[in-house]
């Protein structure tokens, strides 16, 4: 990742905030309806969340359904962000680093880890090294809900973190089912992620006209295509949004 992704980055996440992005609203409800209905009907009782950006989706699931959440990004200043709004349940850590005793008992034996859009950005022949280290947080039994892009679906956007070719290849459903996980993770099954209604679809795209300008001035608009994309009409936009699937694991 280039320091002119790495500054872009952190600054998309010090401007997400509860008020412009209320699609966490719905990752949230999301969220607890994949564990409840892989560990029949229970109510997960702690969430780590890795990549946890500004912070917000914690918070919803700290509020609205009182899980002990917490979340892991490796962008500092999403961090400071986001212990600046919501209080300190954020970790300064990337996935894959060495973890200390300490951190392992208050971010480990998690009933549920979760990770949104992260994985695509790693190299692809180290998926199972990440996967492994998501799951050293899981206590046995635990649900890991691992959402990627599905890169086969033909309305995926040109996106920064999906240009290689390999990555394309990789995330789809045919090469997760193949891959091996390693870390005690058994593969649950694969779902189309559904965040194809209007309600999303039009909180996201509000959200990106509100933070789009900003960051094109950081960037070549070529890196910043998602504004335009989801300024075409509504039910375009919601075929984009639904390229993405979740992958539902379970620690053996």
């Amino acid at each position: 990742m280039t320091n002119a992704s790495i500054d872009y980055f952190d600054f998309l996440l010090s401007e997400v905030t509860e008020d412009n992005a209320p699609f966490y609203d719905i990752r949230a409800r999301q969220c607890m309806d994949v564990y409840k209905r892989f560990k029949a009907g229970e109510k997960p009782g702690r969430v780590l969340d890795i990549g946890s950006g500004a912070g917000v989706l914690v918070n919803k699931l700290r509020k609205n359904y009182q899980v002990d959440a917490l979340g892991m990004e490796a962008a500092a200043k999403g961090v400071q962000h986001a212990v600046a709004q919501y209080g300190d349940f954020y970790w300064h850590h990337a996935l894959g680093e060495a973890v200390s005793e300490a951190d392992l008992q208050r971010y480990g034996h998690q009933d549920m880890v979760t990770c949104f859009e992260v994985f695509q950005m790693f190299p692809y022949f180290e998926f199972r090294k990440y996967a492994e280290a998501a799951a050293t947080f899981l206590k046995k039994g635990g649900i890991f809900l691992l959402m990627v892009p599905n890169c086969g679906h033909p309305y995926l956007f040109p996106y920064l973190a999906y240009s290689d070719p390999f990555t394309q290849t990789f995330f789809t459903p045919e090469s997760l089912y193949r891959a091996n996980y390693g870390g005690g993770l058994r593969l649950l099954k694969i779902m189309r992620w559904n965040t194809a209604s209007k309600e999303y679809m039009v909180s996201v795209r509000n959200t990106l006209q509100v933070i789009g300008e900003k960051a094109l001035t950081m960037l070549t608009p070529a890196l910043f295509s998602v504004p335009r994309k989801l300024n075409r009409d509504i039910h375009e936009a919601d075929i984009f949004l639904s390229s993405h699937m979740a992958a539902i694991f379970i620690k053996d």
